[in-house]
């Protein structure tokens, strides 16, 4: 049974997580701090006994950062780590398991067997790997020990910073699963991205824009914009599926803009709705800045809308933005399919029903966006 990376989206990339007995390196370029990703490994998998080796910090300062995190502590509790830091400061270790002298690679290796000899570890975690190799060139012959782990079935996941692209090419031929987690310019901000590189089943090599916050990491789309003609259910689609929520409007309509905050299923985005009348035409301009994605919402009942909508539509992806078609109001007698709808829009996208006022289907559409917005991705 693979284990399960506790990121939705990478788990699904991952085709369900890592295999059992299988070598991961999570490789990062400097400045990103991928420690996250290995604890919300082990919390994912709270039956699973797993060690951690620490050699650039002390064991309690990965303990707070870990407190900072709402994760269940279950499998934290059962988690013995291998402090190869402390004695390298000339100072004694309170671990269970410790390297004697960490200048020494020897004392490391022996370390390493004794908590192997002792736990019955199912997961290995090596942070860091970079700093491991940087100052013993692996003559506490971790390669090795990794290669044992495997054939006891033991998982082992590395952390590697690289600074050279070469580099990490090279530590990459080492492991049956590479990780690659970088800081990306896009659209004129710097972007987190996760991608899965290398897997020895069949993977998706999509970069993952993400978010780290006190519940983990969570797929992070920051822009996606909300539009469609006067009345067609805007507000009340942001207002159903966001976590928190605010309208500015008079009398009973959007006169500046809806906002929406929303966390669901190991994702969150922000919404930004546009008012529908044409007076207001200036702010899809202004909303269209940055922006990764569009939900364009009809009113089923009213066809005569449609070209507005595709207007709105056209105004809002000159960027040549992914968009799906929310087809509201399904609950009408008089509804369109939405079938009939794309039809008569003639846009080739997905067109899903929804219900803006129960939020049937509201869901729907905007995880089918973000999984257009992923796979658009390079």
């Amino acid at each position: 049974m693979p284990l399960s990376t506790g990121i939705p989206k990478l788990d699904e990339h991952l085709s369900g997580g890592f295999k059992e007995g299988s070598s991961v390196v999570i490789i990062s370029t400097p400045g990103i701090d991928v420690r996250v990703f290995v604890y919300q490994l082990i919390q994912a998998n709270p039956q699973v006994q797993s060690a951690y080796m620490v050699e650039n910090t002390f064991p309690d300062q990965i303990r707070k950062d870990i407190g900072r995190y709402i994760f269940p502590e279950a499998a934290f509790k059962r988690m013995a780590f291998v402090d190869v830091f402390s004695s390298a400061l000339g100072m004694p270790s309170t671990e269970k398991y410790a390297a004697t002298d960490a200048t020494k690679p020897k004392t490391i290796a022996d370390a390493i067997d004794n908590m192997l000899k002792n736990e019955k570890v199912g997961l290995f975690i090596l942070d860091s790997l970079s700093g491991i190799e940087a100052k013993y060139a692996f003559a506490c012959g971790m390669y090795e020990r990794i290669d044992e782990m495997k054939k006891a079935g033991i998982a082992s996941v590395c952390i590697y910073t690289s600074w050279d692209e070469k580099e990490s090419e090279e530590i990459a031929k080492k492991f049956d699963y590479v990780i690659s987690v970088k800081s990306i310019e896009d659209r004129m901000l710097s972007r987190n991205y996760f991608k899965v590189l290398k897997a020895p089943t069949g993977f998706v090599g999509r970069a993952v824009p993400f978010r780290t916050a006190f519940d983990g990491v969570a797929v992070y789309v920051p822009k996606v914009i909300i539009t469609g003609p006067f009345h067609a259910g805007k507000s009340t689609f942001i207002h159903k599926v966001s976590t928190k929520a605010v309208s500015v409007n008079r009398m009973g309509t959007t006169i500046a803009l809806d906002h929406g905050y929303v966390e669901h299923s190991g994702f969150s985005v922000d919404l930004f709705g546009t008012p529908g009348q044409e007076r207001f035409e200036f702010m899809l301009d202004i909303l269209n800045k940055d922006a990764f994605g569009v939900v364009l919402i009809v009113d089923s009942t009213k066809p005569q809308t449609f070209g507005r909508a595709k207007e709105m539509l056209a105004h809002v992806s000159r960027y040549s933005l992914p968009y799906i078609v929310a087809a509201n109001k399904q609950d009408a007698p008089s509804a369109l399919k939405p079938e009939k709808v794309k039809e008569m829009l003639g846009l080739d996208t997905e067109v899903v029903g929804t219900v803006a006022t129960t939020g049937e289907g509201c869901m729907e559409a905007l995880k089918r966006l973000i999984d257009r917005i992923v796979e658009g991705a390079k």
